[in-house]
């Protein structure tokens, strides 16, 4: 028995007290795995809290650049057993270096970043696109942002109006020419039988000697742009119809290649017809030039001048109706013009505001040069 207890105190390395030995080993390995590293060379450790379980595994990349002031960028990704969550965030910390938490390894330094536009509040106006705009004017922002106006609209007070020739009045949502229009004849919403013309704004069984019958109409084919020289020939935008024939309409030397032209502001055509201003360019007083001057600033594409500017009058994208002319960065009413109910009016034709505002013409009367007849 003595010779068999021997040999095995041998094979575990020696000594008398083997059970001692062992024991000695077993705690040292048990204190090992309990320590941080060896969790992190453990990957199959678990720590049991009572009758729950915690299972929480954390990637980390972190990278430091040493300066002035240390900055830290982390983005973590958390999941927890039970009611899992993922989380991941991006963290910019320029107070000093980051601390970690000695059991996951997260980073807790962080800092907030607020980015701020300009103040327009203070203007009076609203931040729409990263700029400032009056939302009462703005045709590209009427009534508020991403709120554009149609074609031949303008926006008064929030809200997109037709603008109608100096020549013609607003009935509806349409531009009616009170002398010749069968729908509105002498007055909005006033219209003529089938089989009558508008003339003078009067109906009519038939057209006189000097119009043309185009249709429904009596047309002057010696200068309607709409049936000029023929019934049905209408004439371009930039085109006006002169003894029947549809001729530019501006001076000769704004011509290019049969189109008016502003030489002065057209990045196509500047200062010369042909000339082509680069990428990035502006056409600014027939030359092409990266820069406004004189006080002037950038709409779209062009160098304007907003106190004076029809189409840009006191900011960008807000045209003044075409009875109104701009002056001093505001509208106001055009020669031939009168402010009746917050409009200008052409108190020459409009039967409502026939010569003076509220002036209205009796029934089968028409306003001609601002008198009822």
């Amino acid at each position: 028995m003595g010779t068999r207890g021997e040999g095995a105190v041998g094979a575990t390395g020696g000594g008398g007290r083997p059970h001692a030995r062992l024991a000695a080993l077993c705690g040292a390995l048990l204190l090992a795995l309990a320590l941080p590293g060896c969790r992190e060379a453990n990957p199959d450790f678990i720590e049991v809290k009572g009758s729950e379980s915690a299972s929480t595994s954390v990637g980390a990349s972190t990278s430091t650049t040493s300066g002035t002031s240390d900055t830290t960028t982390t983005t973590a990704t958390t999941t927890t057993s039970g009611s899992e969550s993922a989380t991941g965030a991006t963290t910019t910390t320029t107070t000093g270096p980051s601390t970690s938490d000695a059991t996951t390894g997260a980073t807790t330094d962080a800092t907030t970043t607020t980015t701020t536009g300009p103040d327009c509040e203070e203007l009076g106006q609203e931040l729409c696109d990263g700029g400032c705009v009056s939302t009462d004017r703005n045709v590209k922002h009427c009534g508020g942002c991403d709120a554009p106006c149609s074609a031949g609209e303008i926006c008064v007070d929030g809200g997109c109006v037709i603008d109608c020739p100096i020549e013609q009045i607003a009935c509806g949502s349409e531009c009616a020419d009170l002398s010749f229009d069968p729908d509105h004849c002498g007055a909005c919403g006033h219209a003529c039988a089938d089989g009558f013309f508008c003339v003078y704004g009067s109906c009519v069984t038939s057209c006189e000697p000097v119009f043309e019958t185009c249709g429904d109409v009596c047309a002057f084919i010696e200068a309607d742009a709409e049936n000029c020289g023929l019934c049905g020939k209408a004439c371009n935008e930039q085109m006006v119809c002169v003894a029947g024939a549809c001729v530019p309409d501006c001076e000769a030397e704004a011509l290019c290649s049969g189109k008016c032209t502003d030489k002065a502001a057209d990045e196509t055509n500047c200062g010369a017809c042909g000339k082509t201003c680069k990428v990035g360019e502006l056409c600014v007083d027939g030359g092409c030039t990266t820069e406004c001057s004189g006080g002037r600033e950038v709409c779209g594409f062009d160098c304007v001048d907003t106190d004076t500017e029809h189409a840009h009058c006191g900011g960008c994208d807000q045209p003044c109706a075409q009875t109104e002319q701009c002056e001093g960065g505001a509208c106001v009413c055009g020669t031939g013009t009168q402010l009746c109910d917050g409009v200008c009016i052409n108190t020459g034709i409009d039967p409502s505001h026939c010569g003076a505002c509220g002036k209205v013409c009796q029934s089968g009367q028409i306003c001609e040069k601002g008198g009822c007849t």
